[in-house]
């Protein structure tokens, strides 16, 4: 799945402006989540955008980039800010099919589930920061498991199998998961 359009939601689009612009097989709706959203835990704005996705399942696979603005003053990774971190696990509590959505362009989906995993920054004779991200087996299985039940629950298996194996597999996070979970050889039958 390669989209060439990201279009960035501004303001307070309807419904229907939103559903316009995933009619096109190429867009991904660029949702940006403002500082005072993170630190007030509004997810109004993305829950409407969820909505409108989860309607319309077969076509909002991989369609959402998720950003935080309002954070360009730090050097730290989005998953290494406590409130942003607090703020996507809440997401993810509300929405347990946010990773069928989220895009795997740039990693934003990785970028984004990093926010749910263990973070601990490594200090080299206190000069060099390193950032080790713990991967939670756990979450991701959840992850996975979610994700292929959101597309078998809307007839949507062969496109869920498709991104599971393409975007997930390579990864360090899902290769040991989805081997786990026996997908493997079912995976490479289907793609």
């Amino acid at each position: 799945m390669i989209y060439t359009n990201v279009i960035r939601l501004s303001g307070n689009l309807t419904t229907l402006e939103i559903k316009s612009i995933l009619n096109s097989s190429d867009n991904v709706i660029h949702l940006s989540v403002t500082e005072s959203e993170v630190q007030q835990k509004d997810y109004r704005k993305i829950n409407k955008v969820l909505k409108v996705l989860k309607a319309i399942p077969k076509f909002s696979c991989g369609r959402l980039y998720l950003t935080f603005e309002g954070y360009y003053w730090t050097p730290l990774e989005i998953y290494e800010i406590k409130e942003i971190r607090k703020y996507v696990q809440g997401l993810y509590k509300r929405e347990p099919n946010l990773f069928y959505f989220l895009s795997p362009m740039a990693g934003n989906n990785f970028t984004i589930m990093r926010c749910l995993f263990r973070n601990k920054r490594i200090s080299s004779k206190g000069e060099q920061t390193l950032h080790n991200v713990g991967v939670d087996l756990k979450i991701a299985t959840k992850i996975v498991e979610s994700f292929i039940k959101f597309s078998q629950c809307h007839d949507n298996v062969s496109l869920q199998s498709q991104w599971v194996f393409n975007n997930l597999m390579p990864t360090e996070f899902f290769a040991p998961v989805c081997e786990w979970l026996g997908l493997e050889k079912e995976l490479v039958t289907v793609s």
